[in-house]
């Protein structure tokens, strides 16, 4: 079973925050989870969209989430489809 830090930093701050699942654009979430994980950028300055790959990633390997596909319309080019991830159920 892969397990990843920045996977459990997000399940606490979903649990915090009374949801179950985060996608691309949940600034906050996203944010807050790879800070907890403590996880470090061999950079100074990670670009906030460089971090929720990051994030989105290694939710990607750990199983104990189910990554789907959402579409969403950004700025009326037609939109675009983002990763959603959501807590496997027991």
């Amino acid at each position: 079973m892969a397990v990843t830090k920045i996977g459990t930093a997000m399940i606490e701050v979903l649990a915090r925050e009374g949801l179950n699942g985060v996608m691309w654009g949940d600034a906050n979430l996203l944010d807050t989870a790879y800070q907890e994980a403590g996880a470090k950028a061999k950079v100074s300055y990670l670009h906030p969209l460089d971090r929720w790959h990051r994030v989105l990633g290694a939710l990607d390997r750990d199983d104990r989430f189910k990554k789907g596909y959402i579409r969403i319309d950004v700025h009326q080019s037609g939109g675009r489809t983002v990763r959603v991830f959501h807590l496997k159920t027991a």
